[in-house]
């Protein structure tokens, strides 16, 4: 038992790969159109039955998600209230 480490699920997707992912879609087609595409890719991966990419691409809606809502709350704190 002593030094094993635990072993990863084969289908919790990698989080380091679903950040950038997520940053590259963002930066080379936007906020919106970056949920859209990775939406599109969980309707494919859906219907190619792909359990590994279907929790990938769910991931990655996920951190465009958040990302969006950091984004609103930066907006908000850098404003001065009248």
């Amino acid at each position: 038992m002593g030094g094993l480490a635990p072993r990863r699920s084969a289908l919790s997707p990698n989080a380091d790969a679903v950040a950038k992912t997520a940053a590259a879609l963002v930066s080379e087609h936007g906020a919106i159109e970056a949920f859209r595409q990775a939406q599109q890719h969980l309707r494919l991966a859906r219907r190619a039955r792909s359990r590994k990419q279907y929790a990938f691409w769910a991931a990655v809606g996920l951190e465009l998600e958040a990302l969006a809502e950091d984004a609103k709350v930066q907006s908000t704190v850098g404003r001065k209230r009248a």
